[in-house]
């Protein structure tokens, strides 16, 4: 947290300079997740996890491997993996990963993304999400699916959505928290609270598209649900959200009338993780898949 906010400092101070001078600091306030420490209970659910690592390429910042850890609890053969979001980490699913384990016959698996958590790399992105969940989900053998569930929150609900059509066999159930379902959108936001420029923000959409071969519009949700019916997706979102508001979860649900939504008003982006109801919600869906 205090590179961001020095990150922050250093915008505020350099908004008369020209905009292509400008853009290494917006790349960094759009790629640089925030980095919180484990708390005590945090690291004690991590010392009971079996860990492992996995790497992936990045072809982008590091232009490397970078590796990542998974964390395993549990050996049972109905695997559920979660999916944590932007600046977090696999310990902020705490709450819910000890609901999970009293469930029978689970194996519950989390990673840490590249830039988050243990994970090697500074920069981080929508890709490295995706592509870390992939290398995950492709791991687990087993038929006929390799997943039970999928869990994802925010940036990484978002990486589950676009990652599970493509994997070899599909979970039986997909639970989205407050998933980010426009990245553009969140991008502008970012930029314009931080008092971004207009013609730096257009400058910088135009680098991201040259350096991903892609619009950030390419990975919006609603144009990208491609989950067959028999997957249940269950969304659980706040309209008050400022994260990741409620008008763009309207317009996935909207042209994804197969996913069930849950409306939890007043929990907000990140305490939607520990919302007891949204909680007990999950285990039951979990139950039943």
């Amino acid at each position: 947290m205090k590179r961001l906010k020095a990150l922050m400092t250093e915008i505020g101070m350099s908004t008369t300079r020209r905009p292509k001078e400008l853009l290494p600091l917006v790349w960094q306030l759009i790629c640089y997740p925030p980095k919180m420490p484990v708390r005590p209970a945090q690291q004690q659910l991590l010392e009971e996890a079996l860990t492992t690592w996995l790497s992936v390429p990045d072809p982008h910042f590091a232009r490397r491997d970078l590796r990542f850890p998974v964390y395993q609890w549990g050996s049972g053969p109905k695997t559920i993996l979660l999916s944590h979001g932007w600046g977090s980490k696999a310990s902020d699913f705490s709450e819910l990963i000890g609901l999970l384990r009293t469930l029978p016959e689970v194996r519950i698996l989390a990673f840490d993304a590249p830039g988050n958590g243990l994970a090697e790399g500074e920069l981080s992105n929508l890709l490295l999400f995706k592509q870390s969940f992939r290398e995950v989900a492709l791991q687990q053998k087993g038929a006929p699916r390799s997943l039970h569930a999928v869990i994802g929150h925010s940036l990484g609900a978002m990486a589950a959505v676009l990652a599970v059509p493509e994997l070899p066999a599909l979970p039986r159930a997909l639970v989205s928290l407050a998933p980010m379902v426009r990245l553009k959108a969140n991008f502008v936001a970012t930029l314009e609270s931080a008092g971004i420029p207009p013609p730096v923000q257009q400058l910088f959409l135009k680098e991201f598209e040259a350096r991903f071969g892609l619009p950030a519009t390419a990975f919006d949700l609603p144009e990208n649900d491609r989950l067959p019916a028999n997957v249940q997706h269950h969304l659980f979102y706040d309209p008050e959200d400022p994260i990741a508001p409620g008008r763009y979860q309207q317009e996935l649900l909207q042209v994804s009338p197969h996913i069930e939504a849950h409306m939890v008003s007043g929990c907000g982006h990140h305490k939607i993780l520990n919302h007891a109801g949204v909680l007990k919600r999950i285990i039951d869906i979990i139950a039943l898949a």
